[in-house]
Order: structure tokens, then C-alpha cells, then sequence
């Protein structure tokens, strides 16, 4: 069932076009390993090859040895994390989580890796596949929003909102800081992201800027508190 735009604030074409735009990569599998769908950001890392990995298949494609690692999860763990060095240099950190019949699998990675588009591969989200991935997002540890050309806030995962939340108690100058930045992503100013460090009123968080679709500018927040559990989970 579709949220109506009211309930959401983007409409479903908004909302496919900034998954499609994340500087995150996103890809979703079948229980086999088969890959069903990518964003133009995820299209580019799975493309990459292996120069050290966690399983066999140096030099293979990230796509196969992602595959081959959903293909050996256990029906009890549900959730995995790893690590692969690639021939690019450089690393590109992968989580993998279970939703029903379909595997979401976020990959990390230094913006200067795989900056090629990848030719024939994309592919139009389903309306189940955006469902699961508007899920994903809204449950995921790091802050995500949309807003407009006029600096109005269209869309927050939770992240966000528990960001947000703390500096509008605060009356913090960090909700004017993103606001002005959007803003001008937004209305087109600004051809490429650009990368802000606000500071809340508790800590710091990096905030990256880029072009959603046409009026609308997404926003994506690191928690520094949130990317240190992240890589210690990575990591053991």
C-alpha cells in the first residue's frame, strides 16, 4: 500500500528519485543472490573488484562475492557486515539485512571511488522494492532528509528527526545552517554536494548536500557516535 504524499511528504517518484541520487549505495538481492535492483551509486561499487576479501573470489566483481555471501547466511542470522579492499584502492564497507524475501544491501564508500556510470544497468524501482527501501532508510543510523528550493523540510528518516529535534529545543543555528544549504542545492546553485560540519548541541555531526531532483536537495547526516558502533560492528 502507498503512503499518500501528504503522509510521506514526497510523492513516490520523489522518493525513487532520491534513493536513485544517494551517495550511499543501495541494492537489493533475492534470497538467492541475485541482484534485483540498484541505485546508480550502488550500480558503480558492485561493479568494482576485489583485491582482498573476507571470502574467496579475489578479483571477482563486488556484485558475485556479495551473492555468494547471502548465499551463506544462516536463516537465524538475518543481519551481516564486511569489508573488501578493491583494485581502485581504497575499501567499500557492505550491510546486508534481511526484509522478507528480499536481501537490502547498503555499501560505503570514499566519494572518489567509482565515479563511472555504469552503462544498461539501471533499473526502474517496483512499487514493493520501494516500500522496503523507504523502510530501510527511515530505520537506518544515519540521518537523511529532503528539502526544497524554498528551504522547507519535506521528508526526515528518524535519524534525522532525533538531529533535528535536538538543535529546535536548543534554538541551535545549526536548523538555519541546513536550511540555508539545501536551499541553495535545491534551487540549483551549487552543480555538485557540498559537505558542512554543524555543530548541535551536543556534538558534531557532518552533513553532505546534494541535488535529489529538480527542486529538491537531500541532506545526509554522519553521527560520529552512531559511525563509531558502525565500524566496531564492521570490524568484529
Amino acid at each position: 500500500m502507498k503512503k499518500p504524499k501528504a503522509a510521506r511528504g514526497l510523492s513516490d517518484n520523489e522518493l525513487a528519485a532520491m534513493i536513485e541520487s544517494l551517495p550511499d549505495g543501495l541494492a537489493l538481492f533475492d534470497a538467492t543472490g541475485a541482484l534485483t535492483w540498484a541505485n546508480r551509486r550502488g550500480r558503480r561499487l558492485l561493479a568494482l573488484h576485489a583485491t582482498e576479501t573476507p571470502a574467496v573470489g579475489v578479483g571477482s566483481e563486488l556484485e558475485s562475492l556479495i551473492a555468494r555471501l547471502i548465499g551463506a547466511l544462516t536463516p537465524v542470522r538475518r543481519d551481516e557486515y564486511a569489508r573488501w579492499a578493491v583494485s581502485e584502492g581504497g575499501t567499500v564497507d557492505v550491510a546486508l539485512r534481511f526484509w522478507g524475501a528480499q536481501v537490502v544491501a547498503r555499501l560505503t564508500a570514499p566519494p572518489e571511488l567509482a565515479r563511472d556510470e555504469i552503462p544498461g544497468r539501471a533499473r526502474e524501482i517496483a512499487p514493493f522494492q520501494l516500500i522496503i527501501l523507504e523502510r530501510v532508510l527511515d530505520e537506518a543510523d544515519i540521518g537523511l532528509a529532503v528539502a526544497t528550493e524554498r528551504g522547507r523540510i519535506r521528508w526526515m528518516n528518524q535519524q534525522a528527526k532525533r538531529l533535528f529535534g535536538s538543535a529546535r529545543r536548543q534554538q541551535h543555528d545549526a536548523e538555519r545552517d541546513i536550511v540555508r544549504a539545501a536551499r541553495h542545492v535545491a534551487a540549483g546553485e551549487l552543480a555538485a554536494s557540498i559537505r558542512l560540519t554543524l555543530q548541535l548541541p551536543t556534538r558534531a555531526v557532518d552533513a553532505q548536500f546534494w541535488t535529489a531532483a529538480p527542486g529538491l536537495a537531500g541532506v545526509r547526516f554522519d553521527d560520529s557516535e552512531e559511525m563509531v558502533w558502525q565500524e566496531e560492528s564492521l570490524i568484529a
